[in-house]
């Protein structure tokens, strides 16, 4: 749960930025980019496979997008349901989820302003 948050974030910025980068006159430039390579990693097969990983191959296509928050949310809940943790449990990774989430959330508003 603590990665998670993580692992979708990173996702997707990644192809956030490439995606940014391929329309015309963008402020987004990949060539030249001293992040060529973390972009091209993150928004690249392997790691967009990883989080599709770390989701319990839980998209039914492999052309689905994971900037469709609300499914990836509903896919947790679902997970969570179907073997669930005790009430203490689920208090415990909803605590989780949620600092972390503000903290990549704070990392990437960060990382704007500078």
């Amino acid at each position: 749960m603590a990665l998670l948050a993580c692992l979708l974030g990173y996702g997707e910025v990644g192809l956030w930025l490439r995606k940014q980068a391929s329309l015309p006159n963008s402020w987004v430039k990949i060539e030249g980019n001293p992040y060529k390579r973390w972009i091209e990693d993150y928004s690249g097969d392997e790691y967009q496979t990883a989080v599709k990983i770390g989701l319990g191959k839980c998209f039914s296509s492999p052309h689905q997008k994971l900037s469709d928050w609300l499914s990836v949310l509903e896919i947790i809940e679902e997970r969570a349901l179907s073997d669930p943790p005790s009430p203490t449990r689920f208090s415990e990774w909803r605590a989780v989820w949620e600092r972390c989430t503000l903290l990549e959330k704070g990392f990437w508003d960060a990382a704007m302003l500078a």
